[in-house]
């Protein structure tokens, strides 16, 4: 793509992807777990942003721990908020200003200003702490210890993409445990050195470059022990095509939230109104879904054309009351092991390597958006623009 003097030039965004563990027991006073975690979170946005991130998504309902299994209504609705000017709102508007970047904020919301219903809702953030808008996840799971239609109803945002500033300035099986510490980890004790590269090549596509990261941020996640990991996308130099766009600061970016992964429609639609990244931030165990994590958000990106960031949070949960599902099971206390692993797949279908299972975590890529329509003139796998006219006429 090429500015207004005719000179070439990359639409390069960098994301970062944050998964963390909840700090407190679920016991302790509301008040202090949600403090907690915000502690937390403001060290891995800080981290992020020293990395040059110029969008970061937290994973599904971040403030608080996942506790939509239990089925009890209190004490867990007491951590829903008003999503314009609840606590979490004022902590991330003032981040996001700080920071200089767009925070994609997923909480529980209570919708005070229609009745004090609750949903699950990202709330987005432009890099001035002003708020773009809201997304509200669509499909509410009723499987296993997924309970959580007993607490919101599903979405009525429909498929919102939102075109943001960036103002850049500068998987597998269901059988590996909660204590393997991820799956390159695996391929790494297993795999001789020298078949290691093209094992990678065929799980994860081409070999994405390093991107490299502060000395201080290296420092930051050893002091405060997380992992962080950086990546690079690049796209082909485009010598004669105009440019679309008279601006190379913005993306237009989707939230695609947790249980919608499993819909291919629902990922067609954010496309289909422009998406060229959608985030799915999620809460979701080894048990349940983990043969299905690798596969999902990465054929997302390559059906869609867009670049696609699957954030899941990571740790084991642990209820005060046993409960149980309807589902045969004796009662237990926990929802079963968050498995992290949170990568980001590209429309040409090479990704990232996951974040650890186990550990909290920032991933870090750059992606040229480029490459977004690159893969549509290679593949044309989107939908027609015939068949796009007969679906707008039937809705």
């Amino acid at each position: 793509m090429k500015d207004n003097s005719g000179q070439f030039f990359h639409r390069v965004v960098r994301v970062a992807a944050i998964q963390n563990k909840i700090v407190l027991p679920t016991n302790a006073p509301i008040e202090d777990q949600r403090n907690a975690l915000y502690e937390k979170v403001k060290i891995m946005v800080k981290a992020a942003s020293l990395c040059g991130a110029n969008i970061i998504c937290l994973q599904e309902a971040w403030t608080m721990p996942f506790a939509f299994c239990t089925r009890e209504k209190y004490p867990w609705c007491e951590f829903a908020e008003p999503a314009e000017e609840g606590p979490t709102a004022k902590l991330m508007k003032q981040l996001s200003k700080q920071f200089n970047v767009v925070i994609i904020s997923p909480i529980l919301e209570r919708d005070e200003d229609h009745g004090d219903v609750m949903w699950n809702t990202a709330v987005l953030f432009n890099n001035r702490g002003k708020i773009l808008g809201k997304s509200r996840k669509n499909h509410i799971p009723r499987v296993g210890d997924f309970n959580e239609s007993t607490y919101y109803s599903e979405g009525n945002t429909g498929h919102r993409v939102f075109e943001v500033a960036t103002l850049k300035v500068s998987n597998m099986s269901s059988t590996v445990d909660a204590e393997c510490e991820s799956i390159e980890s695996i391929l790494k004790k297993y795999i001789p050195q020298k078949e290691l590269s093209e094992v990678k090549r065929v799980l994860y596509g081409k070999e994405l470059l390093p991107l490299g990261l502060p000395t201080k941020v290296s420092n930051i996640s050893i002091e405060n022990d997380f992992e962080i990991a950086g990546y690079q996308f690049s796209a082909l130099k485009e010598e004669l095509r105009k440019p679309r766009m008279q601006q190379t600061d913005f993306g237009k970016v989707a939230v695609n939230i947790c249980y919608g992964r499993h819909h291919p429609q629902n990922w067609m639609m954010y496309g289909v109104n422009g998406a060229e990244i959608v985030f799915n931030p999620s809460a979701t165990v080894g048990a349940l879904s983990e043969p299905l994590w690798g596969i999902e958000a990465r054929n997302a990106a390559i059906a869609n054309s867009y670049f696609t960031v699957a954030v899941n949070r990571v740790g084991t949960e642990t209820f005060p009351n046993s409960f149980t599902s309807g589902d045969g099971q004796p009662a237990h206390r926990n929802f079963g092991h968050f498995y992290g692993s949170s990568y980001i797949a590209a429309p040409d279908g090479s990704r990232t390597e996951g974040l650890s299972r186990t550990r909290d975590g920032v991933l870090i890529a750059e992606m040229d958006l480029n490459l977004c329509r690159q893969a549509k003139d290679v593949w044309g796998f989107r939908v027609r623009g015939t068949m796009i006219s007969f679906l707008f006429s039937r809705c």
